[in-house]
This record gives structure tokens, sequence and C-alpha cells, in this order.
């Protein structure tokens, strides 16, 4: 999960992992109006090794992560925590009013 998601819910991570815990896929992560969020996703061992065969043989024609769990069998997930996903680049931007909760 990535460093800069610190609205992130516990429960936002727990239903991630029930799903991943009781479900067959190679990725499992949040999609909102078919955009993945990446940043808080599981990637299984069958991902890595698919990807990697598709970077060394060629196959591998559209680098784009969106792309690539489009096409992929992924989990999609769904949450009405969308704030849960509020990306912070800056010091500025999680000290301004407001942004966190």
């Amino acid at each position: 999960m990535a460093c800069d998601l610190v609205d992130m819910h516990g429960s936002v991570l727990e239903q991630l992992i029930n799903a991943y815990e009781k479900n067959e896929a190679d990725y499992f992560a949040y999609e909102e109006n078919n955009f993945f969020q990446p940043l808080c996703a599981i990637y299984t061992l069958n991902a890595w090794k698919s990807l990697m065969k598709g970077l060394l043989d060629g196959s591998l024609a559209n680098y784009s992560f969106q792309h690539i769990l489009n096409n992929a069998k992924t989990f999609r997930l769904h949450t009405s925590l969308q704030a849960a996903f509020a990306n912070y680049n800056t010091a500025n931007a999680v000290n301004e009013p407001g942004n966190l909760k």
C-alpha cells in the first residue's frame, strides 16, 4: 500500500484481504468508473510471473497498469469510501484544511 494514502480505512483493507482469501484471481484491486486504485491492491505470484513473462518475451504490448488490470484475471472491488483513496503527494496537501478527517 502506498504511504501517501493517509485516509485509508481499516474496513477497506479488510474487504481487500477477505476478497483475496475467498476468491481466485491474479489481481485484487478497487475499481470505480473503470479506473483501478492500484496503490492499495494485492498482486499474486501468478500475476508477477505473467507480467514478467510478457516483459521478457515482448508480448506485453501495453505497459499501462490500468490496461493490464483490465485485461488480466482481476477481482474488482468497490467501496463507498472513495475518500480512503485520496492521494497526498506533498506536506502542504496533507496540511490543507479539510484534507484529513
